[in-house]
């Protein structure tokens, strides 16, 4: 996954998040600059695990804003964004 805040020449092909402890992620948003939606696919992320992949397709430059939300094992609720630009 790019770095919070980063500036990158090129478009990830995928984000990857990865967690101290497993969590179970439950929902995932990203949206550009302008407000449109980037469509993500959990596909069959639905288990426990440490890392997650998501394809990404077709993004062009601009700012992308990405939140997330999962599931400790605990049930405690987690949460966290992130932001990059793709110049």
């Amino acid at each position: 996954m790019p770095a919070q805040k980063a500036v990158i020449a090129e478009a990830p092909a995928e984000v990857s998040f990865t967690f101290t402890n497993e969590i179970r992620l439950t929902r995932v948003d990203m949206t550009h600059a302008d407000a449109a939606a980037v469509p993500l696919d959990l596909g069959g992320q639905n288990s426990f695990a440490r890392s997650f992949s998501l394809p990404l397709h077709n993004m062009g430059p601009g700012t992308y804003h990405i939140e997330w939300r999962g599931l400790a094992k605990d049930g405690h609720a987690m949460r966290g964004d992130l932001v990059f630009t793709v110049k």
